[in-house]
């Protein structure tokens, strides 16, 4: 690929100001239920994170506060969905795509007591997407949700965009020749691992054809669905 990256990261570091904000709608997406399991965020942040730091460490702090809203407004928006849905978003193809066990790992973090467990979630792979929306289909208090998006997010942000900002530029100068094969290498096995879990989750499907899956409801969940059930009597 003949592709200069040093001239490339010229021109982005160039408008700093369209970088942040694509970096903090990138990671309201990435949070949001969805996103995240195609493309991780870390990725998209660190790398223009190092392109940032170019520009001066004002932007790169502008950049570590706007991502870390920017993620706190995508956990509202999965916690919206998950509220709106209730438990039955389990069983929804988008849970699916992004794998169930993910979902019932990121309810076992609801679960818990405090704010330190959802704290904790919300930086794993794979589950850090499904832990908003499992907090609102558990219905959890607001105010505990509200602490654990913004310290969750704020971490995230900072270990991530900062991180980017202080050893991008040296990763990108000694990787420079190769960059661009290794991001299509990377691009092909994200599309090949998305392709591998459609495929095996429609197989499945086709495999038990009116089947009944029985699984263990945790505790939130049952408690959530008598809410809503209480709630749409109510409002009858």
């Amino acid at each position: 690929m003949n592709l200069d990256i040093h001239a490339l990261i010229d021109a982005v570091s160039g408008q700093p100001l369209l970088l942040v904000l694509f970096l903090a709608v990138a990671s309201l997406l990435e949070a949001g239920l969805g996103l995240g399991a195609v493309v991780p965020g870390e990725t998209v942040v660190v790398l223009g994170s190092a392109v940032l730091s170019s520009a001066g460490w004002g932007w790169v702090l502008t950049g570590i506060v706007l991502v870390a809203v920017g993620a706190s407004l995508g956990d509202h928006l999965g916690f919206f969905i998950g509220y709106k849905a209730g438990p039955p978003l389990r069983n929804t193809s988008l849970v699916k795509s992004m794998g169930r066990d993910n979902w019932d790992k990121a309810m076992g973090f609801v679960e818990r007591q405090g704010i330190l467990p959802l704290v904790i979630g919300r930086q794993l792979p794979g589950v850090r997407t499904l832990v908003s929306a499992s907090c609102g289909a558990a219905r959890i208090s607001y105010p505990r949700f509200l602490a654990a998006s913004v310290i969750g997010s704020t971490i995230w942000s900072v270990v991530w965009a900062g991180g980017g900002a202080l050893f991008g530029n040296l990763v990108i100068t000694y990787l420079s020749p190769v960059l661009p094969w290794l991001i299509a290498g990377w691009l092909l096995i994200l599309a090949g691992v998305f392709t591998y879990r459609r495929i095996r989750s429609r197989r499945r499907s086709a495999g038990h054809p009116g089947s009944t899956v029985v699984r263990h409801v945790s505790p939130a969940e049952a408690e959530a669905e008598e809410r809503r059930r209480a709630s749409g009597l109510d409002d009858a």
